[in-house]
C-alpha cells in the first residue's frame, strides 16, 4: 500500500478541533465493505446506492445537514466503537492506495506524532480493514452485483438515491442490513 499526495504527515490531536467532520455539513455517508457490516449495523442504517455505475453499501451517518446522532457537545459518544471509516479518518483506503484527507486540521508536516508516509501507516491508525483492502472491496462489489435486481428505492439524500434489499436472500449480510433499517430515525419512510 502507498500513501499518495504527501510524503510524510504527522498527526496532532482531534481535541478542540472545529472541523465539520461530524456535524453533517461534509459527510452524510461512509462506504462499507462486507467486513464492516458487523461493526456498524447496530448503530447505523446500512443502505445501498449506485455511485459511478457501481452498487455500493453505505452507512447513513447524518440526515440532510443534521449532525451525527452520536455527536454531542463536540465529542463522539461512541468513540471507541465508531465505524471503521471514522476510526481510520483521515485515511481512506482505495484499491491499493491509501488516500489522505489533507483538509483534516490535525494533520501537519511539522509537528505531532508520525501519521503516515508513502510506505507505511502509523500503528496507532492501523485497522484490520486496511489488510488486503482491494480484495475485500472486490468481494463486496461482486456480492452487490448479484443482488442488484432486487433493490427497492427508499429515498434520496442530496443527489444520492438510496435503496434497500427487497429479495428473499437470507445470508448474514442481508440480516444485518434488515436489522439496521429497523432504526426509527432513518427516513421515517420518506418519500
Amino acid at each position: 500500500m502507498s500513501v499518495n499526495t504527501v510524503e510524510t504527515m504527522n498527526f496532532t490531536t482531534c481535541e478542540g478541533c472545529k472541523s465539520p467532520c461530524c456535524d453533517g455539513s461534509r459527510f452524510n455517508f461512509l462506504p462499507l465493505i462486507l467486513d464492516d457490516f458487523s461493526d456498524v449495523y447496530t448503530q447505523f442504517p446500512i443502505v445501498f446506492a449506485q455511485i459511478m455505475q457501481e452498487w455500493r453499501a453505505l452507512i447513513v451517518l447524518t440526515m440532510d445537514g443534521e449532525a451525527c446522532r452520536y455527536y454531542k457537545d463536540g465529542l463522539c459518544t461512541i468513540y471507541t466503537s465508531r465505524p471503521p471509516g471514522c476510526q481510520l479518518y483521515p485515511l481512506n483506503p482505495y484499491y491499493d492506495d491509501i488516500l489522505i484527507d489533507t483538509s483534516c486540521e490535525a494533520l501537519s508536516a511539522e509537528s505531532g506524532t508520525f501519521f503516515a508516509s508513502k510506505d507505511r501507516v502509523s500503528e496507532s491508525f492501523y485497522h484490520k480493514r486496511l489488510e488486503n483492502f482491494d480484495l475485500k472491496r472486490k468481494k463486496t462489489v461482486e456480492y452487490l452485483l448479484k443482488l442488484e435486481d432486487q433493490f427497492s428505492f427508499i429515498g434520496e439524500m442530496g443527489d444520492v438515491s438510496l435503496y434497500r434489499y427487497s429479495g428473499k436472500h437470507d445470508d448474514e449480510y442481508i440480516k444485518m442490513h434488515y436489522s439496521s433499517l429497523d432504526m426509527k430515525w432513518i427516513f421515517n419512510q420518506r418519500s
